[in-house]
């Protein structure tokens, strides 16, 4: 029984250390999982913003009308890999909506700004609008080491385009020649036939406005229009806009349709919807869409139109400087390991900050680490550095803690943090492992003090007179000891 219970004992130990095994890999699996969901790769091309500007490259324009000399300036993201930082593609137009200034050069511009991650580049593409049609399209490509990577075909619609309306023309139908010789007074001369074409009326957009050329996630922003009537023969009745959103963009307030009623051609309608973006939105463009639907006054067909609106949602940056751990003393004497600094960095926003940097200046103060690189620190993600801070002066030090980094769309921006330390040269601490503690020295000259003495010579009097007393008493013990004995051994005889 008794080996029965010990085997049933160590089977119980032997489960309860397998259990604990299973329990403490457990977050290193859950770790691992969550780091595979979230890596995503993504091989593609993407138009991050675009602009319209004048022919000079100085201010937008609102409306691209025919013979217009414009520059367009595109941004786009190469997030296929293999790109380097002196990477720059190559890009044609292939469009016949505009062509280049220059017939020789059929390319645009393109370069990398300064700082910005491999991948995102600005064109620059000075062109003339035709007047036909509002797509303006693109291939892009690499030459040299980057000739693997496919040549991509990119493509935007304007709707700021205005194209040119059909001019009225006539045609003359002229009647068979008759013979001067016969008349033939049974056959009529048919009369001469104008035909006329209807120019038809539609619908443009003029002008759209919805900040400053970003909407940030989680706030509301209004989308201003201007709907233009185009040049033709007749108004168009009973017009209704209603808008048509993506999932990531709401209605703040109002309502999605509007009625406007009659529009007569070349005339301009103001038309505005509250919207909020929402909060987990994808940095990214998002497109709306107006449709604009009307009566023909002269022969009440159905008129429809769709104008297409791109917005850019960004996220609020949220890249913020935690907790700091920084000595209120420094030791200018030597190095007694009082200077340990800490410095947290989190990332509450829903992008990836990139290339964090983060370093210490002052003036007076230095660290043996100098500049420390931090790398990437992605969404929910919390970094951190650490710092020996050394004095060179004496007195109360001003620093700072410098924190650089990119944001997604490659600007470069900085995070400061502000402190004071005094540092204090201290003489009485040895540059070895033992510290003299001050209050164990005393000073050579100082006198003790006269009941001290007094203490003294009354306990050495006391000391021996009680040494003479117990001296006796052991010397008369000793006497009575011996006399007994004596008396013993003579009773013996």
């Amino acid at each position: 029984m008794y080996k029965e219970s010990a085997l049933n004992l160590i089977y119980k130990v032997l489960l309860f250390i397998a259990i604990g095994c299973i329990l403490a890999a457990m977050p290193i699996v859950l770790v691992k999982a969550e780091a595979v969901s979230n890596s995503r790769v993504i091989d593609s091309v993407e138009i991050i913003s675009y602009e319209l500007r004048n022919e000079q490259d100085e201010q937008r324009i609102s409306t691209i009308n025919p013979d217009d000399i414009v520059t367009i300036r595109v941004t786009i993201k190469d997030n296929r890999g293999g790109l380097k930082n002196n990477s720059c593609p190559i890009v044609f137009l292939n469009t016949s909506s505009f062509y280049p200034l220059d017939n020789e050069q059929k390319n645009g511009n393109a370069f990398k700004e300064s700082g910005s991650i491999p991948g995102i580049y600005t064109l620059v593409f000075p062109v003339k609008y035709t007047g036909t049609g509002n797509k303006f399209t693109f291939d892009l490509s690499y030459s040299g080491t980057l000739e693997s990577v496919p040549m991509t075909a990119l493509d935007i619609t304007f709707n700021q385009c205005v194209e040119r309306t059909a001019e009225e023309t006539e045609a003359v139908i002229q009647p068979d020649e008759v013979s001067e010789a016969v008349i033939q007074p049974d056959i009529v001369s048919e009369p001469v036939t104008e035909i006329t074409e209807i120019r038809g009326t539609g619908f443009v957009l003029k002008e759209a406005k919805y900040g400053e050329g970003s909407v940030t996630a989680g706030k509301e922003f209004i989308l201003d229009t201007i709907i233009l009537a185009t040049s033709g023969d007749y108004s168009v009745n009973n017009v209704n806009v209603t808008l048509n959103l993506p999932k990531e963009i709401s209605l703040a307030k109002g309502s999605s349709v509007e009625y406007i009623g009659g529009i007569e051609p070349n005339e301009s309608i103001p038309i505005s919807f509250q919207l909020l973006s929402s909060t987990i939105a994808e940095e990214g463009s998002y497109v709306v869409t107006i449709n604009i639907a009307g009566i023909n006054s002269k022969n009440g067909e159905e008129i429809k139109t769709s104008i297409d609106i791109s917005i850019p949602i960004i996220q609020p940056e949220r890249f913020e400087i935690g907790n700091v751990q920084i000595p209120e003393y420094l030791n200018t004497a030597y190095d007694d390991g009082g200077g340990y600094t800490s410095i947290e960095l989190v990332n509450k926003g829903k992008g990836t900050v990139y290339n964090v940097t983060l370093k210490i200046e002052g003036d007076g103060l230095r660290t043996d680490e100098g500049s420390q690189f931090i790398g990437n620190i992605a969404s929910g993600v919390q970094g951190s550095a650490d710092f020996n801070l050394k004095a060179d002066e004496v007195g109360d030090l001003n620093g700072k803690v410098i924190v650089s980094y990119e944001t997604s769309r490659g600007e470069e921006k900085q995070l400061e943090y502000e402190f004071k330390v005094t540092a204090e040269k201290k003489l009485d601490e040895m540059e070895t492992d033992i510290l003299i503690d001050p209050d164990l020295v005393r000073d050579s000259n100082s006198s003790i003090p006269w009941w001290v003495w007094i203490l003294t010579v009354l306990g050495a009097t006391i000391v021996i007179i009680v040494s003479k007393r117990l001296f006796r008493r052991y010397r008369d013990f000793k006497r009575v000891q011996q006399e007994f004995d004596e008396g013993d051994e003579d009773e013996d005889f």
